[in-house]
């Protein structure tokens, strides 16, 4: 396995589907979107969370999911 590097700065993550999707997002800032991506990384998307920058400071996946 070869890793490489995807964002730089400090950023906080959460990684589920045994590593296919990985959400991420800027810690220390406000915003009001979240970084994910379905493909281990390649290609990163962002979604809207809110109307309002926020601070967000944790991320964590459902355990017992079995679901994309």
């Amino acid at each position: 396995m070869t890793f490489q590097s995807t964002h730089t700065g400090n950023y906080i993550y959460d990684i589920g589907d045994h590593g296919a999707l990985i959400v991420a997002s800027k810690v220390g800032e406000a915003t009001n979107e979240l970084e994910f991506t379905w493909d281990y990384g390649k290609s990163w998307e962002t979604v809207k969370i809110s109307n309002h920058p926020i601070h967000v400071k944790n991320i964590i996946t459902e355990p017992r999911s079995t679901s994309q």
